[in-house]
């Protein structure tokens, strides 16, 4: 096997002899730093091959651990980018077939929510679900049900019409068709955890989660409520603070 990268599995007696020539003629071992981006590039492609190939040398006899630690953070120095690339590629691609899945759904619905709103129809507002709350099947018949129902009725009148269209249609109306199942399939937390251990889909919040973040999660909902009540026991203002804030009140009568 020819090496590509020598300097790196050089013995210790050979890089000591190289380096006290380098101290009598500096000039002859100066590495400066690429000056532009293209330069750089250049000399990663050079050096690209020569680190992976350090990895085949891994194991060899004779090596001592210290090159083996090289080796490998020479190695990954190229490996990991590779890595990280076919994860953002994989998250990406995932992404858009999820919003793939579901444009027609939010399309027919957005489309309905704009001509009730235009129609002057009052929108009752409730709190948003937060949790990990999935979606029954039967909640998902009893929102889907009408798209289902609408584009099998437009499936079945373009078929009749123009059959050559009907066939361009198709992806749309086949997943307004299964939007039931879909509603339910991705309201399911196992398939967030499935994704989430292989570190997909994930923002950075989630990744590296700020103090607060923590702090709401050690805590529990109830947490800033607690914290609240514990300065208000040195507070003269106590009781009437207790009577008076309704949060407060609520979390003394809940422990009594």
């Amino acid at each position: 096997m020819i090496v590509l990268d020598a300097d790196s599995i050089m013995c210790g007696d050979t890089m000591l002899r190289m380096t006290e020539i380098m101290e009598c003629r500096p000039q002859i071992g100066i590495l400066q730093t690429p000056p532009t981006l293209l330069n750089e590039l250049k000399r990663d492609h050079r050096w690209c091959p020569g680190n992976l190939q350090h990895l085949r040398l891994l194991f060899t006899k004779g090596i001592r651990g210290i090159h083996r630690a090289l080796f490998v953070n020479g190695a990954m120095a190229y490996g990991s980018a590779f890595c990280w690339f076919l994860f953002l590629v994989a998250s990406f691609f995932l992404e858009i077939i999820i919003s793939t899945l579901l444009a027609p759904t939010r399309m027919l619905f957005r489309a309905k929510f704009v001509f009730f709103t235009l129609m002057g129809r009052k929108i009752s507002w409730e709190a948003q679900e937060q949790g990990d709350v999935g979606t029954p099947w039967s909640a998902a018949l009893r929102v889907h049900l009408g798209g289902t129902i609408f584009a099998l009725c437009w499936g079945m009148s373009v078929f009749a019409i123009n059959r050559s269209f009907f066939w361009w249609l198709s992806p749309i109306l086949i997943l307004l068709l299964i939007a039931i199942p879909l509603s339910v399939w991705f309201s399911r937390l196992n398939a967030g955890l499935f994704v989430q251990r292989r570190g997909l889909l994930m923002i950075p919040e989630e990744t590296a989660p700020p103090g607060e973040l923590q702090t709401a999660a050690k805590d529990g909902p109830e947490g800033p409520y607690r914290r609240r009540a514990a300065l208000l026991k040195t507070n003269h203002a106590a009781f009437i603070t207790a009577i008076v804030d309704p949060n407060i009140y609520t979390l003394h009568n809940a422990h009594d």
